[in-house]
């Protein structure tokens, strides 16, 4: 959405007047990899 156009506040107002429109949260946490490999956190 252009902001330039609509202006900043659009999607705010939109999600607040249609809130049932707002994405779900993720089923699945996010696991970092590279290659295929976990990153391991010390």
């Amino acid at each position: 959405i252009d902001g330039a156009y609509f202006g900043t506040t659009f999607p705010h107002l939109f999600l607040m007047t249609y809130g049932n429109l707002k994405p779900q949260k993720a089923s699945q946490s996010y696991v970092p990899k590279i290659f295929g490999f976990k990153i391991h956190k010390p």
